[in-house]
């Protein structure tokens, strides 16, 4: 009797435990194939979009808020997982083995939320992507999507109860992972287990989404943080935006520094930033050379009262061509009045004189004393 009892205590026993045993199984399956699932559809996108996937790019990173418990964060992005560059980054602070959780929710439909989680904060972009980071100073922790396999737009990301590994500043990326329509796209952020003390929260003056700390004009908007000289002020709060010491208001090249202020032909932007330095409709890297930009064609000290325009070739003027003729070797006076009207009939066929500036520029080649 009694061994009758031992084995049925043993029979029962044996199928408890393989019970237990076949649950803990399912759970640990049911895991595996939820990481699978989430491999899955990462390795799937990144097939079907490379070689744009997963490309690192290089450029400021500005956080647009501190995060901690309260009401949601809204936001609206055009931010894509192609492109680190354009997510939106908030950060908050924290104590190893404190337990957070994360929720962002779609506001539109056109979006599929997913973010990144990274241990500490940065200024730049550099070496980023959804699931890893080469740079510096931030340490990829977590990626979340809604994982749902296949490729899909029906759910939202999640971390929950997660134990943060370190003390210190916490960096969080969200972005747009399969866009099911054009941006923007809107979404809230719900975070718990974050005390308003570690909040992080950004102070931006201007509203232009760069942080006062980080903002070189914090009180006048400029998100493309234009700055021209490379100084601690941005352009549009620097009062001499190229440092050479001459306001912007007074400097006739207020980006490309001259203290000098040299223009030779008069007008409102200095040799430094002028095009055609000598106004002859010429660029200057094809006509290197200054022109004679004297307002009236001269012969030997005789003010023709003519205009002295730009000739038919680039970079010439009248004046340049009189000049060169005055200089020129001739047998006798004749000979360079002769060669001057041999000119100046063809600006005549041209069209670039009419006949009473042709006699006065002859009456002046006649009274020449040349040679």
């Amino acid at each position: 009797m009694k061994t009758i009892k031992f084995l049925s205590v043993v029979f029962f026993t044996g199928i408890l435990l393989g019970s237990c045993e076949k649950e803990n199984l399912a759970g640990v399956e049911s895991e595996l194939d939820e990481t699978l699932q989430i491999k899955s559809k990462l390795e799937l996108f990144r097939e079907q979009y490379s070689p744009n996937y997963n490309k690192s790019h290089s450029t400021d990173l500005n956080y647009l808020d501190g995060l901690c418990d309260g009401a949601p964060k809204t936001h609206l992005t055009s931010g894509s997982i192609f492109d680190s560059g354009h997510w939106d980054y908030y950060t908050f602070s924290g104590n190893a083995g404190d337990v957070v959780s994360i929720q962002v929710n779609r506001l539109t439909d056109e979006m599929d939320p997913a973010f990144t989680l990274f241990f500490g904060t940065s200024n730049s972009t550099v070496g980023l992507n959804d699931s890893s980071s080469s740079n510096a100073d931030l340490t990829f922790l977590e990626f979340r999507d809604d994982e749902i396999y296949p490729l899909s737009c029906h759910g939202d990301p999640l971390l929950e109860n997660y134990v943060l590994p370190s003390t210190g500043d916490y960096t969080l990326a969200i972005y747009d992972f399969i866009s099911c329509g054009p941006a923007p796209y809107g979404y809230e952020i719900f975070v718990s287990g974050i005390d308003i003390a570690n909040c992080n929260t950004i102070s931006d003056s201007d509203g232009d989404g760069i942080e006062d700390t980080l903002d070189n004009c914090p009180n006048i908007a400029n998100p493309d943080q234009a700055n021209n000289d490379g100084d601690s002020e941005g352009d549009v709060c620097d009062d001499d935006d190229d440092n050479d010491g001459i306001e912007d208001t007074l400097d006739n090249c207020p980006f490309t520094a001259n203290p000098g202020q040299e223009n030779y032909d008069g007008d409102s932007e200095g040799d430094a930033c002028d095009n055609d330095d000598d106004n002859d409709g010429c660029p200057d890297d094809v006509d290197p050379n200054l022109s004679n930009i004297e307002p009236t064609v001269i012969i030997d000290g005789c003010d023709t009262g003519v205009e002295n325009r730009t000739t038919l070739e680039c970079g010439i003027m009248f004046s340049d061509k009189m000049d060169d003729l005055e200089v020129g070797n001739y047998r006798n006076h004749g000979a360079f009045v002769r060669t001057v009207a041999k000119m100046v009939n063809s600006w005549y066929k041209d069209g670039l004189v009419t006949l009473a500036e042709k006699d006065a520029l002859m009456t002046c080649a006649g009274q020449a004393n040349i040679p």
